[in-house]
């Protein structure tokens, strides 16, 4: 388990995502090619994903509900998706799943996703963190519905088009 020991509001940052800073750790140990099946991390990798799945809900929802709630979902699901990805290992499988359903559940219909479940406007980088994740899925052969892909191509087109100089577009 990852804690922060510096006060966010003091010098700006978040230091209370315990599960998100877990599964940003893992995901640099598995991008060094550790996992928790072997190797000289596989103790705190392990302590680290036993931390992540008592912490998501039988729905795949999880603890940290504040603002940056669909940033952390997105983060411990690319985790658990990359981890069983590399090993096969089944409860990592079955986390990951949960967590991709409830990612499904909180997307905006015909939409994406911002800070809030199923808000009506889209925030390009929440969506990006997710679509990662979403990715990591597809590769580790994860149930994943086609809707999370067409509707975040959909916002990236609408995203790109020009706006004239001087003006700014809100999408809503």
């Amino acid at each position: 388990m990852c804690v922060g020991k510096a006060n966010g509001a003091a010098d700006g940052g978040h230091r209370d995502r315990p599960l998100a800073y877990t599964a940003l750790s893992i995901l640099c140990f598995q991008g060094a090619g550790y996992t928790h099946l072997e190797g000289p991390y596989r103790d705190p990798i392990q302590r680290g994903y036993e931390f992540i799945l008592a912490g998501i809900d039988y729905d795949g929802s999880h603890q940290e509900k504040s603002w940056t709630f669909s940033y952390e979902s997105a983060v411990l699901c690319q985790a658990l998706c990359d981890g069983y990805m590399l090993t096969g290992d089944r409860a990592l499988g079955e986390g990951a799943q949960r967590m991709i359903d409830y990612l499904v559940k909180i997307q905006y219909p015909g939409r994406t996703w911002r800070y809030a479940v199923r808000s009506s406007e889209t925030d390009t980088s929440v969506m990006s963190w997710i679509l990662l994740a979403c990715i990591s899925a597809r590769s580790a052969g994860l149930d994943i519905p086609e809707q999370i892909f067409v509707a975040s191509e959909k916002w990236m087109d609408r995203a790109a088009d020009p706006v004239p100089d001087g003006e700014y577009e809100v999408f809503h």
